[in-house]
């Protein structure tokens, strides 16, 4: 799986994710999601690499290189997604709590 188009068609069918939801995700056309996996594009714009990689949970390395991490697990991923709302206290009480947690 080294071609980027071939990345972007598997993330989104493992994902069940379709082209219209990415497009407006991403705040871009149709047509460009569709570039993207035709190969007619041969890169994704940072930003909209990173939202890819949010609605299918995978890697946004993987998604661009092929190297790395596939997926994403997805209870990091959860966890990730609700400290971004988190006041900086509380991630904090978080890290020290998974520190703890992962040593015992």
């Amino acid at each position: 799986m080294n071609l980027l188009e071939h990345r972007v068609a598997e993330a989104l069918k493992t994902s069940d994710i379709d082209v219209a939801e990415v497009a407006r995700a991403c705040g871009i056309s149709v047509q460009a999601v569709y570039k993207w996996m035709s190969g007619a594009s041969k890169t994704i714009a940072g930003e909209h690499l990173i939202e890819l990689s949010r609605l299918t949970n995978f890697e946004p390395r993987w998604i661009i290189s092929g190297m790395g991490e596939k997926r994403k697990d997805p209870k990091i991923a959860a966890v990730a997604e609700n400290m971004t709302s988190m006041p900086e206290y509380k991630k904090d009480l978080m890290v020290q709590m998974s520190i703890t947690l992962a040593e015992n």
